[in-house]
């Protein structure tokens, strides 16, 4: 989480999502056991960005398990991230628009959520695509754009269901994809069924996860992930890539 939050700084992107006078309102969907909550605290602490933090989650035992662990964050945290930062059991397929109104995010985040939906391929994208819809209709009250962040894993078989979504976005005149694409090109990974998009990051593992790996005959020295970050609605006819970026 932080590898793509820190690049979002560095482009230049950070002020579009985060309030400078007040908390970021965050929505997170399927939380597990709050993965993208840690991640997200750890940067957020390192540069001085707060946050308000709600996180829909189906699983009681996890709501309950990643509550536990946020709590053990704040004396580290220094008020970095809100008291109110909470995780809530909800039915994502059916709960979440009530959510969306209630709440009114400005980024919304779903990590490794999409592919467990439904088992059709069709419903889930019909499912985000209906996130998206209501996004708009929130963005456009306001006047303000809403973000999404999603990240899947970086098998073949998610990353080309991520492009594949991609490809949808791009038929939308409200939504803007910003990473990891500067613009809305047509993928080339989507060209060969045998290619796909993702990151490796190395990752130092803590030592008791490395001597598992040594006892089951595994050695994993990165994770591998894919990621895209859009936005819905909003003007941003005066924003400019830093120089860098080009």
């Amino acid at each position: 989480v932080p590898l793509f939050l820190e690049e979002l700084r560095c482009f230049g992107l950070a002020p579009l999502l985060f309030d400078q006078a007040k908390p970021t309102r965050w929505l997170d969907l399927g939380v597990g056991p709050g993965t993208l909550f840690w991640g997200l605290s750890w940067w957020a602490k390192h540069r001085g960005i707060s946050f308000d933090y709600i996180g829909l989650e189906q699983s009681k035992q996890f709501c309950a398990l990643a509550s536990e662990l946020a709590i053990s964050l704040q004396n580290e945290l220094k008020n970095r991230v809100s008291a109110k930062a909470q995780f809530l059991n909800a039915d994502l397929v059916k709960g979440v628009s009530a959510e969306l109104a209630r709440i009114d995010p400005k980024v919304v985040s779903l990590m490794n959520c999409i592919a467990e939906i439904a088992p059709d391929l069709q419903k889930r994208e019909s499912w985000f695509l209906n996130l998206v819809d209501q996004l708009g209709v929130l963005a456009k009250k306001s006047g303000q754009p809403r973000w999404v962040i999603i990240v899947e894993p970086g098998s073949q078989a998610s990353s080309r269901e991520l492009l594949a979504l991609r490809e949808k976005l791009r038929e939308r005149s409200d939504v803007r994809i910003w990473l990891p694409c500067f613009d809305a090109s047509q993928c080339g990974a989507l060209v060969k069924p045998s290619d796909w998009c993702h990151v490796e990051a190395s990752v130092e593992f803590p030592r008791w996860m490395s001597d598992l790996g040594t006892a089951a005959q595994l050695r994993k020295e990165s994770v591998l992930f894919s990621y895209l970050v859009i936005s819905v609605g909003g003007d941003f006819s005066n924003f400019q890539w830093p120089s860098h970026a080009s």
